[in-house]
Order: C-alpha cells, then structure tokens, then sequence
C-alpha cells in the first residue's frame, strides 16, 4: 500500500491506474500550461446556498479543455466589490472532451477573497485560465475498482473523476462516500442519484449526514472506522478529498483508510 498527496487536484505519478496528460492534450483549449486563456461567463447557478456552478465558453474550433479528470484550472479572477486580483486553481467538473464548455462549482468560502470574486461574476465577465501541468489523470479502462471518499466541496475533483468513469460506460466499480452537514448541503445530488440510477451494478452512493434523517443510503453521523468497514471495497483505490479537518483527522488516523484496501490512497490537497 502507498499513500500519495496531490496539490490542487492534480494527481500524482506512481499509481499503475494513470495515463500521461498527453491523451487529454490534443487540440484543446490549453496548449501550454505557461499560456493563458481568456472566457468569457456564459451562466451561473445555485447549486446549494452556497455553492454556485459557473459555465465558461471555451474557443471555437477546440476539441475540448483538454484538463484531465480529476485535475484543476488556474483562474486568475478579479473581485468586483474590492477590485483584488487573485490566482486560485479550481477542479474542473465536466469532461475533457466537452467542446464547448469550462464548469466550475465553487464555495463562497470568503467573500473578500477568491470564491467571493467568482461569487461576483455575472454572465459576460471574463476570466483567465491556464490548464493543468502536465501530469497524470485516471484510465477507466484499467481501473476495476475505485473508493470515492468526499466532504463537502471536495466532491468537486472526485465528481468530474466519477462522471468521467460512468460516461466510458467501462466496467470500473465505483464507490462514493459522501459527507456533508446537512442532506440541503450535498453538491450534484440530482445528478449522483441519476448516475446511480442508471448504474446500479457499478455505483454505490453512501451520503453521509451530521444532522437530518437517515434513509436506505444516508446515515447520519460522521465518516468514521465503522462506515469505512462497512463501505470501502478492499479490491479499490481510496480517492479523498474534503475540508482540511476531515482530511487531517482521517490522515492522523490512517488506519481508517489503509485498513480497508490493499490498493492506493490518494489525497487530494
């Protein structure tokens, strides 16, 4: 068993489930990382009281953003109500392959700063965005199992990683562990729950609630080492991904992931 860190939702090397950048980095809306593209805002919506989802256009004639399943953008965005700039990478929601849009859900986190500048964004604001350092992303084809591990806003890297594997319709199992405060909290909980649907053999979904009432697949409670022992599939990688404390907490208790699988732990920073 290996424990990675990954920064920013890019993913490290070292894990035989991974392919190189360059798949996704043909004719894209990226050419180089050092290279930055402007778009403009064509929509934005609620997603929960907090959490808005912001759809960029991307350059006619590209295939796609070319950013990898998993991995983020470098926004470089101005808050309107302060005139601050800021440079902030943001997980990338929708596939690579999509040849029209770039779609973000972003946390307002703090209004004067970053996640409040995107809050401030109105359709035909623009943005500048770099795509991703070359690195590597997830192969559907050769992962047979994968565990889902998300709190809150984390969900965002592992969401475009679960929407990518059910889309290439391969035979990869996934499992998502989902925690949030309240069941009103949970981000793209219309669109899980349809993928589940038409996946039953291939998605488990288990939400995880601090308060509310349980259901055939919430529980109310905390991620801890009995719903780990419960849920994680041993045969699957561990992809983890939430606020600091969550990810602190599981990572100064190891045991709590490492116990259930003898594959990878992979921690999104």
């Amino acid at each position: 068993m290996v424990t990675f860190g990954i920064g920013a939702g890019c993913i490290v090397a070292g894990i035989a489930s991974y392919t190189a950048y360059a798949r996704f980095h043909q004719n894209t809306a990226f050419p180089s990382y050092l290279v930055g593209v402007t778009m403009p805002l064509v929509s934005v919506r609620n997603l929960t009281h907090d959490v808005k989802l912001f759809n960029f256009a991307l350059p006619a004639g590209v295939k796609g953003s070319g950013i990898p399943p998993g991995s983020a953008s470098l926004a470089r965005v101005t808050n309107h109500n302060t005139g601050r700039t800021y440079m902030r990478p943001y997980s990338v929601i929708y596939s690579p392959d999509d040849p029209h849009s770039l779609v973000f859900a972003i946390k307002l986190m703090n209004p004067s700063g970053a996640s409040g500048a995107f809050h401030s964004l109105v359709p035909g604001d623009k943005v500048t965005f770099r795509g991703p350092k070359p690195g590597r992303t997830v192969d559907p084809s050769k992962i047979e199992s994968v565990n889902l591990v998300a709190g809150g806003s984390g969900i965002t890297p592992l969401f475009s990683i679960l929407r990518y594997l059910m889309k290439e319709k391969s035979s990869s199992k996934v499992n998502l562990i989902y925690a949030n405060k309240t069941a009103d909290d949970i981000i793209f909980k219309d669109e899980i729950d349809r993928l589940h649907k038409e996946n039953p053999d291939r998605l488990s979904v288990t939400y995880v609630v601090d308060s509310g009432e349980a259901g055939p697949n919430t529980v109310v409670g905390r991620i801890n080492e009995e719903l780990l022992g419960k849920s994680i599939r041993r045969d699957g990688d561990v992809f983890l991904c939430g606020p600091p404390a969550m990810v602190k907490g599981l990572q100064s208790k190891t045991h709590l992931l490492k116990k259930y699988t003898d594959k990878n732990v992979v921690i999104f920073h």
